[in-house]
């Protein structure tokens, strides 16, 4: 009961809090408004000091409360995070310092808002520029979505008096899709995850949302670091094998400073804290999140515990581990090497695997390109067979819509142009006579029995896959390959997100198996999937050998 009314007045105090800034930046505004003096005062106080700045004019969004348009009132927490933001940002002006911070955070405790708040405040008063990136790009600005990074930049920007706008600005010609500019110099720009994010022109700093779920994160990251001296990490743990994760448990080459934001910071939802018998803190807010059946247990340790073991939800392959399967393989000089076909819009995957004399998956190398151009796949598909497999034959399969699919670059299809330009003629005979409606499912099932498999002689499972030289099919594997999660009631459905470029990876992988052993395990296997009798028909599995 004690632990409730103090969560009350928490709440009531907010109310207040932000009556009485209401009331004084009504005043403030009046003021200047009828006073040029007060406005060159003003300008100034705000140039000088971010914290005037957010205490007197900046506003947001807050769609759940009575009035949604709230004034950005500090918190304690939040006071010393933006201290700290500045304060690094500071540190590499002038110099050849850089500087890499990562923020591990519990859900809604606004640091977008705070980030873009901060992004505004150097592009308002000092001219620079700031990017902010994102995985997906619908998530990175849509002109009219709150959700998205870029537009809370917008109304924060729309919300202040035109007098404070830089001089020259146009919000119609000067606010467009991903990009708010200055016309005295410095923008903020947004852009979606890809393996060259953020190359291009300085900016002050990079912040990269919620990193933890971000494809290419390695790529990213690097490519980022050559554009800023100021990398910002932000993300809820999204599973322990990520980059994010990596470098926040100091796994990584990259060392950041780290700051983390536990809701235990947050007075709202602190309010009436306690010890529950584990010795892990609740309050009446925590306890209404994990009793309101909108978070599943998986969420609760992601989204508000920050537990990397237990955050991540919806794994295809949650008996892949990590320390059994991570390690240098060597390729059987006995068996050819199969290389896997994946042609896509936005991503080209191959993959190099073997069966090797105990008829265990030896996934040896890959090859995986955004924005691929065919020719550039194949010579470096042609480069790494040589390098690597030189005394090898080759096997060459892949998925049947690579024999449709045209490049925007050339007329014919594809896996024509491989045959007929680089002389690798890909089989996809062996998916014939399969329902499509099955297609991913055998590909699944197939990886499946790979993975309960046991070989008895080696003491190791029938599928290893050698994480360094095969990063992008680890990470799949791992955590990026998962079920869709439903958003509103967070149950875990039967089909797959297709997400690149993990859906590559494991297409070519699950094609792989397919190609040269069907579904089934040999005797020593346990545990095997079963998939629908009767539906699929495997023809004879001799194929023509090629050297490169």
């Amino acid at each position: 009961m004690v632990a409730q009314e103090a969560a009350v007045e928490a709440i009531q105090w907010e109310q207040n809090r932000q009556d009485r800034a209401i009331k004084d930046r009504a005043e403030l505004t009046v003021r200047c408004a009828y006073s040029l003096e007060e406005r060159a005062a003003e300008l100034v106080l705000c140039r000088e000091d971010i914290f005037h700045w957010l205490d007197n004019w900046c506003w947001i969004e807050e769609p759940r409360a009575d009035v949604q348009e709230i004034p950005f009132l500090r918190y304690d927490f939040q006071t010393e995070f933006i201290q700290w933001v500045v304060d690094n940002v500071a540190e590499t002006l002038g110099t050849i310092k850089k500087k890499t911070l990562l923020i591990e955070k519990s859900r809604d405790m606004g640091v977008s808002w705070t980030l873009i708040a901060v992004a505004v405040w150097y592009w308002l008063f000092h001219n620079r520029s700031s990017l902010f990136g994102s995985r997906k790009a619908e998530l990175a600005d849509k002109l009219g979505d709150m959700k998205t990074l870029l537009e809370k930049a917008r109304f924060i920007i729309r919300r202040l008096p035109e007098w404070m706008w830089p001089i020259g600005f146009d919000q119609k010609e000067d606010m467009g899709h991903n990009l708010i500019k200055n016309p005295n110099g410095g923008a903020i720009t947004a852009e979606a995850s890809c393996v060259d994010f953020g190359r291009g022109d300085r900016k002050l700093f990079i912040v990269l949302d919620e990193f933890a779920s971000w494809p290419y994160d390695d790529a990213a990251a690097k490519s980022a670091g050559g554009s800023s001296s100021v990398l910002i990490f932000v993300s809820t743990p999204k599973g322990p094998y990520n980059k994010f994760a990596r470098m926040a448990r100091g796994e990584d080459d990259v060392t950041p400073l780290i700051k983390t934001l536990h809701w235990t910071q947050h007075p709202i939802k602190a309010a009436g804290m306690s010890m529950d018998h584990a010795g892990k803190p609740t309050s009446p807010w925590y306890r209404e999140q994990c009793n309101s059946g909108t978070f599943s247990a998986d969420d609760i340790a992601s989204e508000f515990d920050l537990n990397y073991a237990h955050s991540t939800k919806g794994l295809v392959f949650p008996d892949y581990v990590a320390n059994w399967h991570r390690m240098k393989l060597i390729p059987d000089e006995r068996s050819p090497i199969i290389r896997v076909w994946d042609p896509g819009v936005k991503t080209f995957y191959v993959l190099f695997c073997q069966v090797d004399k105990d008829r265990r998956i030896l996934c040896l190398d890959e090859v995986c390109i955004t924005d691929a151009n065919l020719h550039d796949v194949a010579q470096e598909v042609l480069r790494v067979s040589n390098e690597r497999f030189r005394r090898f034959n080759f096997l060459d399969c892949g998925d049947p819509a690579g024999s449709r699919i045209t490049n925007s670059l050339q007329e014919s299809p594809e896996f024509e142009t491989l045959r007929d330009e680089y002389d690798i003629d890909i089989d996809v005979s062996f998916m014939d006579g399969m329902r499509s409606d099955l297609k991913v499912k055998s590909r699944i099932t197939a990886i499946h029995n790979k993975l309960r498999e046991l070989n008895a002689r080696t003491n190791t499972p029938g599928l290893l896959i050698d994480h360094e030289r095969c990063p992008t099919l680890d990470r799949a594997m791992l955590e990026g390959y998962r079920y869709k999660v439903d958003k509103h009631t967070k149950r875990v459905s039967e089909i797959v997100d297709e997400e690149h470029p993990w859906e590559d990876a494991v297409d070519c992988l699950g094609m792989g198996i397919l190609y040269k052993l069907g579904l089934g395990t040999n005797k020593q296997g346990s545990k095997k999937v079963e998939i629908e009798k009767n539906v699929i028909r495997w023809p004879g599995q001799m194929r023509r050998q090629r050297i490169v």
